[in-house]
């Protein structure tokens, strides 16, 4: 995104494909998943793709994503529908735990983009907002 004081913020996401340069991933899924989780790795946002700890956490949790990335793609969609952190209250419904709070953290993260929260969460993350 390129902002400018006095003019509209111009969104360069969809302007970063070159069909003549990048690879069809469509039509090849493992070089998908590959990539990206070697660009995560890249990014420290998840473990290297060679240690012990990434390839437990694929095991386990096939499909995870870091929570940047989630971060990142959640802001991209509602973007596209108007949400700004302007005109949003984030609800948010997690564990209260101190490893649920850590700077990393996909609601820390979450907080920071979208400014005031509203926290649901009780024991082990399960929603409760009234009776």
């Amino acid at each position: 995104e390129v902002r400018q004081a006095g003019k509209p913020s111009v969104d360069l996401m969809d302007h970063l494909f070159d069909a003549a340069t990048q690879q069809d991933l469509r039509r090849s899924s493992w070089a998908s998943l590959t990539a990206q989780r070697e660009v995560f790795a890249w990014l420290t946002w998840s473990p290297p793709a060679q240690s012990p700890i990434y390839r437990t956490m694929h095991k386990y949790f096939p499909g995870a994503l870091p929570g940047q990335a989630v971060h990142e793609r959640s802001v991209q969609l509602l973007r596209k529908y108007g949400f700004t952190p302007e005109n949003t209250l984030m609800g948010t419904s997690v564990c209260p735990d101190e490893i649920n709070n850590e700077k990393e953290d996909l609601a820390v993260l979450m907080q920071e983009y979208w400014g005031e929260v509203f926290p649901m969460g009780g024991i082990s993350g399960a929603p409760f907002v009234g009776r």
